[in-house]
């Protein structure tokens, strides 16, 4: 049976991982800070065992390619792979030399910023959407309680629900119905996977800057979506923040 502390010293250990991973050329400052503030309130968090049970669930879809969205706007969440955007503010980031530009500007995303250039000659990558710390760790009941959820399809759930018993040597997942409610097949992810069964194309493989391609314009064409949603015709955001808003 895993311990809080075991669980504790795999999640610390796999989002340093990724951290690293991410800001290959030196982890920046500000992303450092971030980490370290989170890592020390998980440490006192009751939901240890529920990030680590999310870690390893992530960890199968990937393997398995299985899209999902989460419901949790941490930085350790992000790590682990739960969460597949940067929740840090808008920056740039260049991954040759390792200098980073944080912009904290409310109103863009990092994939909207424009196209930049380091000083070093290379080219910036920009990511980041800016959930601030206190929006996930403000109260004392997010302090103590964080709230995880995942909307995926169908064939995650029992390969989901056996990895976590095999990390576990228990099953976690039946033993906390707050969690098995919580992993739920929607009809919008069965279509999504379908999708990338019938084109191929992975949705997590798909990189950052060909998505900053797509604009609100191409999603208006696709009349299966506006038949479901027929508001999507009647607003007209111009940046991908006002896109998800």
């Amino acid at each position: 049976m895993i311990s809080k502390e075991q669980a504790f010293a795999n999640i610390k250990k796999s989002c340093e991982e990724q951290l690293h991973k991410i800001y290959c050329a030196g982890v920046p400052d500000f992303a450092l800070e971030r980490f370290n503030k989170e890592i020390e309130m998980l440490k006192s968090s009751e939901t240890i065992l529920q990030f680590e049970a999310y870690r390893i669930i992530s960890k199968v879809a990937r393997e398995h390619s299985i899209p999902m969205i989460t419901g949790n706007g941490t930085f350790i969440a992000y790590l682990i792979g739960y969460m597949g955007l940067n929740p840090l503010p808008s920056h740039y980031y260049c991954p040759c030399c390792g200098k980073s530009e944080c912009h904290n500007n409310y109103n863009q995303f990092g994939i909207d910023l424009p196209p930049k250039n380091c000083s070093c000659g290379n080219q910036m990558i920009s990511m980041g959407i800016d959930i601030p710390f206190d929006c996930v760790w403000g109260s004392k009941k997010q302090k103590e309680n964080q709230s995880l959820s995942i909307r995926t399809v169908w064939k995650l759930i029992p390969l989901a629900a056996k990895a976590v018993s095999n990390h576990f040597g228990y099953d976690y997942i039946r033993q906390n119905p707050d969690i098995q409610r919580n992993i739920i097949s929607t009809k919008t992810m069965e279509f999504l996977y379908e999708c990338q069964n019938r084109t191929g194309l992975i949705v997590s493989d798909i990189p950052i800057s060909e998505l900053s391609a797509l604009d609100y314009k191409s999603l208006q064409k696709i009349e299966k979506i506006c038949g479901e949603y027929p508001w999507i015709k009647a607003i007209q955001p111009s940046t991908k923040r006002e896109i998800s808003r």
